[in-house]
């Protein structure tokens, strides 16, 4: 914690009143055997008296319905992240507490926010980029389900970073419920890895490049 505060407290003493100040707590860090849920709720408390503008706790989801993709120690790690959220908001005046993690549905989405004041959407957004503003016009309940195993962290991460790569060079990111635009990004991935262990001298970097033909952003 002393680190925590002692960084935020130099941070501050070289930006504006009105620059943003903010912490993310992994709920991987709650297990039983580790960090504890009022050693958590008396963090956030330093954390408002140090007048930190929010925290983000990731890692968890409030989602059930619609999300049964997840192995044992997943299922375990986010009903304990479920109990000690409300602990950590109840005594909270003014730091704001957000969560990221695993919501599937709008109803998901919704019910969380019940506790906390606001929900970030990370692999989801990296295949639908417009997805916030769409679900807030009701034209979607829920986010598009890929064709690979969910219980697999690691692919998820590889594809959502050459999604973001393809979007950022303008194009559209591809439709991973599609079987054959997902084998194709698999391939891409599986490419990209071995020129990293080929590159001896560290040159090669970054995340894969699609190889499929890409359509303009914003023509769909």
């Amino acid at each position: 914690m002393r680190l925590l505060l002692e960084v935020a407290a130099e941070v501050k003493k070289r930006v504006s009143k009105t620059f943003v100040v903010g912490v993310k707590i992994n709920s991987v860090e709650f297990q039983a055997d580790g960090f504890q849920p009022e050693e958590a709720t008396v963090l956030c408390q330093a954390l408002e008296r140090a007048e930190f503008d929010y925290v983000e706790l990731s890692g968890g989801t409030y989602e059930k319905i619609g999300f049964q993709h997840y192995r044992e120690s997943t299922r375990k790690r986010e009903n304990f992240f479920i109990e000690f959220a409300e602990q950590i908001v109840r005594p909270l005046k003014t730091l704001k507490v957000y969560t990221t993690g695993g919501f599937k549905t709008v109803g998901g989405m919704v019910d969380a926010m019940k506790t906390v004041d606001g929900v970030g959407l990370g692999k989801a957004a990296g295949q639908e980029p417009r997805l916030p503003n769409d679900l807030l016009a009701g034209k979607f309940t829920g986010v598009v389900k890929p064709v690979w195993d969910e219980n697999n962290p690691g692919t998820g991460l590889f594809v959502t970073g050459a999604q973001i790569k393809r979007i950022a060079q303008g194009s559209e990111p591809l439709d991973l419920s599609d079987p054959e635009q997902t084998e194709g990004i698999m391939n891409d991935i599986q490419a990209h890895f071995a020129k990293l262990a080929q590159d001896e001298e560290g040159y090669y970097y970054g995340t894969a490049p699609i190889s499929r033909a890409a359509v303009p952003y914003g023509h769909v």
